[in-house]
């Protein structure tokens, strides 16, 4: 009888053992070397105002990152197939129709995580892609068609 008890009570702890590991492995997230992450509840909708680094991280339960890309990303406007946007059609001062291509690279700075999550969502390439074409077309407005030719690299 005592034997039947012993092994009733080391069912019970190890079935206390088995769902504590789950619960601590359900817990961690890892975010890969070049990755910053906001700690996301998805019980409660709600984000913190911490940014997490690379690694194994605790985050806790029902939680998951918002991950996002530290290194240099490239934001192309060409003809070129593997491009973000084709070819940026706008106009000059004078009238004269403009294809441009352009390209820049822009990094996520992790410090102000929180501030482009609250403002931008998880929509920021989007945003800043279209803010990007929205600005260069502004921009080509203000030179003259010759102005093109003659000095290209202060436009």
């Amino acid at each position: 009888m005592a034997s039947r008890g012993l092994i009733i009570i080391c069912s019970i702890i190890s079935l206390t053992v088995l769902v504590t590991i789950i619960l601590i492995a359900c817990s961690l997230s890892v975010l890969s070397y070049n990755e910053v992450g906001l700690n996301y509840s998805t019980w409660f909708k709600t984000i913190e105002d911490k940014t997490y680094s690379h690694g194994i991280q605790f985050i806790g339960l029902g939680h998951g990152f918002q991950r996002y890309d530290i290194k240099v990303n490239t934001i192309e406007y060409s003809k070129n197939q593997d491009a973000t946007l084709p070819m940026i059609k706008c106009r000059t001062r004078d009238g004269l129709v403009l294809d441009l291509e352009a390209s820049f690279q822009y990094r996520v700075l992790p410090d102000k995580l929180f501030n482009i999550y609250t403002s931008y969502g998880t929509q920021e390439k989007q945003i800043l892609t279209r803010v990007a074409l929205d600005v260069i077309s502004d921009t080509a407005t203000l030179f003259n068609s010759s102005k093109f030719f003659d000095d290209r690299s202060a436009i």
